[in-house]
């Protein structure tokens, strides 16, 4: 569903930039300043297509969605090439790592199901083994699979970046959780209270919840006007409670503070999507089909 996604990009970005250029404060981008220990990009795999999601595993394997594979792939190490996990997904979308090392997978992420998912669910959650590509069905019903993250009860939060709410699913229940307009990247706090949103197609923020009162929704940090229409995507955060999020329409890669101070990691990559961390350096990927190290991104 490559094309679908492309469509739905193209069509949702148009209408929050038109809304940034008909606005009497609009500004050229770039407002959100460079952060003083901003990293060299080093590019670790090219040529791979629409990229959509990114984890790392155990030894700092990287696994990615690859929307025209229709395939979660994995890079073992620097220098090495990409391999195949498991084929034959449509739409890959987020990824979550278990301790035992199996991935949790989104299948549907695409501008039907996030569309329709606003009345009936089509998207699915799988786990996959990575040694053998296995994968048996957790959950199907989701509004779309977009980003995922889990919580620390193991309950799994999925968001639906053309919908109005995201997802928790237990077990096999899948149930509209909280109400978050255009929810894309999805972390949940290292103190386990709170998950924390990015808003793709409405004026860029990030918004939190409260996990045992999803009703408790504010937002937590957003960028100056100038960068209203930066199309937040996916989203990591690290021990201390630093947010990392791809900026995708701005084609840059943000790291928050604990001050809620906004500073841009990288600029000019293509149309990032998505940041997981590996250590201290950021690993990044994005629609113009590169997976990208930011070495010592986190400070």
């Amino acid at each position: 569903m490559a094309g679908g996604r492309t469509r739905r990009r193209r069509l949702a970005g148009a209408a929050v930039a038109a809304l940034a250029a008909s606005a009497p404060w609009a500004a050229p981008a770039g407002a959100v300043p460079a952060c003083p220990d901003a990293p060299q990009p080093r590019v670790l795999a090219d040529r791979q297509g629409s990229l959509e999601a990114v984890a790392v595993g155990g030894a700092g394997r990287i696994y990615y969605s690859a929307t025209d594979f229709k395939a979660v792939m994995r890079i073992d190490a620097p220098g090495e090439a990409p391999q195949a996990v498991a084929g034959a997904i449509e739409a890959p979308g987020g990824i979550v790592v278990e301790d035992d090392g199996s991935l949790v997978v989104t299948e549907g992420d695409s501008l039907l199901n996030g569309v329709l998912g606003n009345l009936v669910g089509l998207a699915r959650l799988w786990r996959l083994e990575p040694a053998t590509g296995r994968r048996t069905l957790i959950a199907e019903g989701l509004g779309m699979g977009n980003g995922l993250a889990r919580g620390p009860d193991g309950t799994f939060y999925a968001s639906n970046d053309l919908g109005l709410a995201l997802d928790r699913i237990r077990g096999s229940r899948v149930e509209r959780w909280a109400t978050v307009l255009s929810a894309n990247g999805l972390a949940v706090g290292p103190s386990g209270h709170w998950l924390y949103a990015a808003q793709a197609f409405a004026p860029a923020a990030i918004v939190r919840i409260r996990l045992d009162d999803p009703r408790d929704v504010a937002t937590w940090a957003r960028p100056g006007l100038p960068d209203i229409a930066a199309g937040l995507d996916g989203m990591t955060i690290d021990a201390a409670g630093r947010l990392y999020v791809a900026a995708n329409l701005a084609g840059e890669v943000w790291r928050v503070d604990r001050d809620r101070s906004i500073c841009a990691l990288a600029r000019g990559l293509g149309q990032p999507s998505a940041v997981a961390l590996r250590g201290d350096d950021a690993i990044v990927v994005g629609f113009g089909g590169q997976v990208v190290e930011l070495p010592g991104a986190v400070p």
